[in-house]
């Protein structure tokens, strides 16, 4: 299965690749909607009032970055909502959760004490742990013999791969504000 994911995601950025030459998706088309739309949210979330400097920098900037994630998805989507086109979305949402999780683990991990330094870097080292018994066992479960196969199921492979990342940033947010508050 995990062949059949990286074949199919492989096939899907090159295709990509070729998109404009081609009359497909103009992915920099979306990003450049998407980060004009950014800058729009960006301005509403600055207006809003904050208890501390901190507080509203680190806010501010964890809901424009899944805001850029989920708005490029969407954009995506709507675009190409083919089996390849929404597992490339998901797949590529996966890898931009990822850089999330780790640039707020940095973060937190840089307000802690060396104690709770080491105890932070261990229930991480827990979580890609779990993360990748968690994704061996999607992929498991996606086998035709429990799932029926079909093509939908590399999208409910990388669906459920991004929401793990997006929800383990979403925890690292939450406990550096919960740190500083």
């Amino acid at each position: 299965m995990k062949n059949l994911l990286l074949i199919v995601l492989l096939f899907g950025q090159f295709c990509n690749a070729f998109a404009q030459e081609e009359g497909g998706v103009d992915l920099v088309k979306l990003q450049q909607e998407t980060k004009s739309a950014s800058i729009k949210f960006k301005q509403q979330l600055s207006a809003l009032e904050y208890n501390s400097d901190f507080e509203k920098s680190t806010s501010i900037s964890f809901r424009v970055d899944t805001f850029l994630i989920q708005d490029f998805v969407n954009r995506r989507l709507e675009a190409d909502f083919s089996t390849l086109g929404m597992a490339d979305a998901y797949s590529q949402a996966e890898k931009e959760y990822e850089k999330l999780v780790n640039k707020y683990y940095q973060i937190l991990y840089n307000k802690l004490n060396e104690v709770d330094k080491q105890s932070l870097k261990l229930t991480h080292d827990k979580w890609m742990s779990f993360k990748t018994a968690e994704n061996d066992l999607t992929e498991k479960l996606a086998n035709e013999e429990y799932s029926g196969g079909g093509s939908y199921v590399i999208i409910g492979i990388a669906y459920e791969r991004m929401l793990l990342n997006k929800s383990r940033a979403t925890a690292y947010y939450e406990k550096l504000l919960g740190i500083v508050m």
